[in-house]
């Protein structure tokens, strides 16, 4: 059976190329400053976070109602419609940057004009890109939840992490490719190629993945049919057996006393069967922060991802503006992130059971902020930048897989794009006021300076952490250790 890392593999893919990091390097061509950048970016991070928790739902729905389709039909809608509007972005803004470098007069007022339009074109098509990622983000993490409870695990984000790190490898390839096409052909063409290509891939993954898991349905229907067929029978002669024996009985009795009693019909609950009570997104988020320690935990988890998003969407214009990066080199650095999400996703099962999602939350957030000190201290771009690197695998793959296990343990049966959509939304707000505000800080006081403020807003989610782990007492529960 084709396993949900096959998604995950073109999923990622795709990311990288359609909003990936070269997104901010790609918009500098034509917007003079970071606050633009980090505006339109927040922007797109603001509408996700605000559609997320409806995408969830929308597939969720359509997966009661299409089973084993409904997922994969709402992420093909979403693909889809990513696909078209980056074409878009990237022809609209070839065109603006051909037109602005052919004309030789009054070249003051146009760079003006040229940057106001470019700034709210891109807006425009960011923010409808952002709809395609609220179909794709949460729906493919359900997706995998889905498939593992289906499988019979029994905490079904034990294999989560094992299926993302296909995610991760492919994130850090397409990054590498991308960089080194955009040195040698261009950003234009590469990321044109790249959108066109990733997007093929994913349309392809989905139908094989669909084809897979719909013949397995099949075939399970089939073996139901079958065994209801043979208890049928069985039952059948059962009964035939028991009626001759209260013939016979019936036949050599004076008398019959008859005792009043209730027929109780039992039969197996089929879980398709089960109707699911509506759940709205409020109620969903009052269960999530019910108690301290899973407030605290959503507090730090919201404050760390203001500065995950600065490093994941602006790092590159660091990179090249104060470390003086090339591309290539940029790309090279996407790699390094990962070398460490990948063992940490595969030990992921053997984290959560042993030390936790809140521990989990805690080395992400301490790898946050020994990174960002080293942004502050380190001269130029070489070796010592790449080993920083190393630890956005351990802030991106702890956060990541604390965060799902947090949610789907206590978010319901039936609901698991839903609460996946909810954590999005919380990753989302706080990325956009991280790239909102990131994008100002670093106009005004430099990088170093930004990553100096980032450091102490994550410290300061660290300590609410700690302080909540070692004060406040829970009876055990079913998250052990998960708040």
């Amino acid at each position: 059976m084709v396993r949900p890392g096959l998604i995950f593999c073109a999923l990622y893919a795709w990311n990288a190329s359609t909003g990936g990091r070269f997104l901010a390097p790609y918009l500098r061509r034509s917007l003079p400053d970071s606050s633009s950048i980090g505006a339109i970016i927040s922007c797109q991070m603001m509408i996700t976070s605000i559609l997320g928790g409806s995408g969830g739902r929308l597939a969720d729905k359509w997966e009661r109602k299409n089973p084993y389709r409904g997922r994969l039909n709402v992420m093909r809608l979403g693909i889809f419609l990513g696909m078209c509007v980056s074409l878009l972005e990237g022809i609209g803004n070839y065109s603006l940057l051909s037109s602005s470098s052919s004309t030789t007069s009054n070249i003051g007022s146009l760079e003006i004009l040229g940057g106001c339009i470019s700034f709210w074109w891109n807006l425009l098509l960011r923010s409808g890109y952002s709809i395609s990622v609220a179909f794709t983000g949460p729906v493919i993490d359900g997706l995998v939840l889905s498939h593992l409870k289906n499988e019979g695990n029994n905490h079904s984000t034990d294999g989560y992490g094992r299926e993302r790190l296909h995610g991760a490898i492919w994130w850090g390839v397409s990054n590498i490719v991308i960089g080194i096409a955009c040195d040698h052909l261009g950003f234009d063409m590469a990321l044109f190629v790249m959108i066109l290509l990733t997007s093929l891939i994913c349309f392809i993954a989905l139908s094989v993945y669909e084809s897979s898991v719909v013949e397995q349905y099949q075939r399970r229907i089939q073996q139901r049919q079958q065994q209801q067929q043979l208890d049928e029978n069985h039952n059948g002669e059962l009964t035939m057996l028991l009626a001759d024996d209260c013939r016979f009985k019936f036949d050599n009795m004076d008398s019959v006393t008859h005792k009043k009693g209730e027929e109780v019909e039992v039969r197996p609950i089929d879980s398709e069967e089960v109707e699911v009570v509506e759940q709205s997104l409020w109620v969903l988020f009052v269960m999530v922060i019910s108690t301290p320690r899973r407030a605290s935990f959503l507090l730090s988890f919201f404050l760390l991802n203001i500065g995950m998003a600065v490093v994941e969407n602006l790092i590159f214009l660091f990179y090249a503006s104060t470390l003086g990066s090339s591309q290539t080199m940029c790309g090279l650095s996407v790699l390094s992130t990962i070398l460490l999400e990948i063992p940490i996703f595969y030990a992921s099962p053997w984290l959560l059971k042993t030390i936790g999602p809140r521990i989990l939350l805690g080395f992400a957030c301490l790898a946050y902020i020994l990174r960002t000190i080293g942004y502050i201290l380190v001269p130029r771009m070489g070796f010592i930048v790449l080993s920083l690197d190393l630890l956005h695998g351990i802030s991106y793959a702890c956060s990541q897989t604390a965060g799902v296990e947090f949610m789907a343990r206590i978010i319901p049966d039936s609901y698991e794009a839903s609460g996946q959509g909810l954590l999005l939304l919380i990753r989302g707000l706080g990325a956009t006021l991280g790239l909102l505000s990131g994008g100002m800080i670093e106009d005004a006081l430099g990088g170093r300076g930004l990553y100096g403020f980032l450091c102490g807003i994550v410290s300061f989610g660290l300590a609410v952490l700690v302080f909540t782990s070692c004060l406040v007492q829970e009876e055990a529960t079913n998250l052990y250790n998960g708040g």
